[in-house]
């Protein structure tokens, strides 16, 4: 297209490489050489892996990569199978491309915190799905197996109405029966007598209507208005102080994502007053100063402080993605204070565990040696020698007796610390009394097999307990690269009902041996594989030996 005198305008596309000239009079006055490079589709990666937050929240930080730019990403938390009836296919979160003038950087961090516990969906095992799309609308995904957070409730009551809610979800009860048991949970226990219960009883009483399809999805208010009364009959006085605090924090977020800055500064005073009236509501029932709880709560403050100034000052310097992050780390610490006796309470719990976990470690160490007097009794078939230094003079069935009572009273310490007893250890205690019968009635043989049992058990209860811990844990690294290569953060990926079996799955435990072990384990192997082999052992000794080769 000729523009004006000398100037023109050329649309051409171009497919693949080559040159292009203009040349006037067989002169070439200009040259370009052009490259086709593909566009490729974004790279999704995770710089923490989803970990469970104070059991109420989801969180991860994922890395997005693009040769020429992301335009959008998301989150879709998939519906859990148990639920299939549900109108709701998955839950959705933008990431990134809801607000309008996007920019296309090539590499975007995501820092996800939300909190999932109040979904009736909560404690399923579902999917995790991660999308970038760049401008040219190419996608990819990652993809993660998830339990969604499911708070701990410990009141009778509360457990019991989220039962109800339980099952109607999952259709296992009718909205008509649900209404006849919670108008018998408000009169046998006198709930009616609390205004707010009350008041939320008969809002999700009439939305129980017999001429209108109940609705199966995640809006449905009858589920929020049962979730709210368990939060209300479970955190009493402190229910009130936290849903005031929610509420502020959502203004504050909300003036953050507006960059309403004359509302900023009062919110976030806002914020901590009423983050200061949950720490005083938390203070001991005798009235007495707890110098470590009071030292914990200035922690809180510092952070609070620390958190809240760096927001305004990023906000000012107009660092709104650096803003974001802060916003996210405020939102987890304020968490973290809404649930801090629990957390105290659990960490407490963390510290019996492992205080059991050394004494059955000890018990354990102690089986194995005697199992080993024990073998090397059954293998010279009666000539026992002493074969551990310092021992007493005491035989191995008085050594049984001893680690049996040694792990009767690990158990009653495991059971009055209201931690479930591991089957496991059951069995350990029946298999030591019937090492103890067999080593009285000489049959050292059947006492080592015995004795083996109580290993392997006494092992499975430390991996069960283990796995208990690494569940229970909730820290979150704020920068990605700290948690990268941390296997106690994989654990949502084991089937959490056999993790102390699974040795090499994500939160399974394998003990490495110390070398003197291994070394006297290749000593028993050996001998074991000389008395087998002479000529002269009958065949009902070779068919013992044969058996512990096998159990080695």
């Amino acid at each position: 297209i000729e523009k004006e005198k000398n100037s023109y305008e050329i649309k051409y596309k171009i497919k693949n490489k080559q040159n292009i000239s203009i040349i006037n009079n067989n002169e070439y006055l200009k040259k370009w050489t052009f490259n086709i490079i593909n566009d490729k589709p974004p790279i999704i990666s995770f710089l923490s892996e989803p970990i469970t937050v104070n059991n109420s929240a989801l969180s991860f930080v994922t890395k997005t990569e693009d040769d020429y730019g992301v335009k959008k990403m998301s989150v879709f938390i998939k519906k859990p199978d148990a639920y299939k009836h549900f109108e709701d296919s998955f839950i959705k979160y933008n990431l990134l491309g809801s607000e309008k003038n996007n920019k296309n950087n090539r590499v975007e961090e995501n820092y996800f915190y939300k909190k999932l516990s109040s979904l009736v969906w909560a404690g399923s095992k579902t999917i995790l799905i991660v999308k970038a799309s760049d401008h040219l609308k190419q996608e990819s995904q990652s993809i993660r197996k998830i339990i969604i957070p499911k708070r701990d409730f410990t009141n009778e009551i509360a457990l019991e109405i989220l039962k109800i809610r339980e099952e109607v979800a999952k259709k296992n009860m009718t909205t008509l029966l649900a209404k006849e048991k919670i108008i018998n949970l408000i009169k046998v226990n006198s709930l009616n007598q609390d205004k707010l219960v009350k008041e939320k009883f008969f809002s999700a009483l009439k939305l129980i209507n017999e001429d209108k399809v109940f609705l199966f999805n995640l809006s449905n208010k009858f589920f929020k208005e049962l979730y709210e009364i368990s939060e209300i009959i479970e955190d009493k006085k402190l229910y009130i102080t936290k849903k005031n605090l929610e509420q502020i924090e959502q203004s504050l977020f909300d003036s953050v994502k507006q960059k309403e800055t004359d509302k900023i500064s009062n919110n976030i005073e806002k914020f901590k007053e009423s983050i200061e009236s949950l720490l005083n509501l938390d203070e001991n029932e005798n009235g007495t100063k707890d110098t470590t709880n009071q030292a914990e709560k200035d922690l809180f403050r510092q952070e609070i402080n620390k958190l809240t100034q760096q927001i305004e000052d990023l906000l000012n310097t107009g660092s709104k993605k650096e803003a974001n992050k802060k916003i996210q780390e405020l939102k987890q610490l304020s968490e973290n204070i809404k649930n801090h006796k629990k957390n105290k309470e659990g960490t407490q719990k963390t510290q019996k565990r492992e205080e059991f976990i050394n004494k059955l470690s000890e018990l354990l160490n102690d089986q194995e040696i005697v199992m080993e007097e024990t073998f090397n009794r059954a293998a010279d078939r009666g000539k026992f020698e002493q074969s551990s230094e310092g021992s007493g003079g005491k035989s191995p069935k008085e050594k049984q007796e001893e680690l049996r009572n040694t792990l009767g009273n690990v158990m009653r310490e495991i059971g009055a610390s209201e931690s479930e007893i591991p089957q496991e250890l059951g069995k350990a205690d029946r298999a030591m009394r019937q090492a103890s019968r067999d080593l009285e009635n000489g049959r050292p043989d059947d006492a080592s097999n015995a004795q083996g049992r109580a290993v392997e058990m006494i092992q499975r209860s430390i991996n069960k307990i283990r796995s208990e811990i690494i569940r229970n844990q909730s820290q979150f690294a704020k920068k990605g690269e700290e948690q990268k290569g941390n296997s106690d953060f994989k654990d949502f990926l084991a089937e959490s009902e056999n993790i102390e079996y699974q040795g090499t799955a994500a939160g399974g435990y394998i003990d490495i041996p110390q070398e003197r072990k291994v070394q006297e384990a290749k000593k028993i192997a050996n001998t074991l594989y000389k008395r087998y082999n002479q000529e002269t052992r009958n065949l009902e000794d070779k068919d013992y030996i044969k058996k512990l080769l096998d159990w080695y």
